[in-house]
């Protein structure tokens, strides 16, 4: 009789992850990491402990530290790219996950009154990351995630 492997899937969004995980005995213990781990180390570890038994799939943004990533076995998190924006020229204010780099590229373009003319998505991106608008608080950062 052949041996079947069950595996479970957990589906989390990690804003930021501040934790270690510390084996004691028969039993793991999340503490606080003050100096931080990449939420991708903390799920391998996790997994591994756990005999390979999951399969995982997760984003993982920290602003901050220029963290997009995007760990996906079964398709949770196709959006390609989260949207920081402020002010009221902008549909939303805040950090918004978006399904494509052209919609966010296209709603800031609406947004402004911009075409994208001949420039490429990546030239747009940087064109738009790097944009002065006249009032310093306001701000449209398209932040592409990387996949693994």
């Amino acid at each position: 009789m052949a041996s079947t492997r069950r595996r479970s899937t957990a589906r989390c969004e990690v804003k930021s992850i501040g934790q270690s995980m510390t084996k004691r005995a028969d039993y793991f213990r999340l503490t606080p990491n003050p100096r931080g781990v990449r939420a991708s180390n903390f799920f391998d570890e996790l997994n591994h402990v756990l005999g390979d038994a999951l399969s995982i799939n997760f984003r993982e943004v920290e602003c901050g530290c220029e963290v997009f990533y995007v760990h996906d076995e079964g398709g949770f998190f196709p959006e390609e790219c989260l949207v920081g924006c402020s002010d009221d020229q902008f549909s939303e204010n805040g950090e918004i996950v978006v399904d494509s780099i052209d919609d966010a590229i296209l709603g800031w373009c609406q947004a402004m009154g911009i075409e994208q003319g001949n420039r490429s998505q990546d030239d747009m991106v940087k064109f738009i990351n790097d944009y002065e608008y006249d009032d310093e608080d306001s701000y449209y950062y398209i932040h592409p995630f990387t996949f693994d």
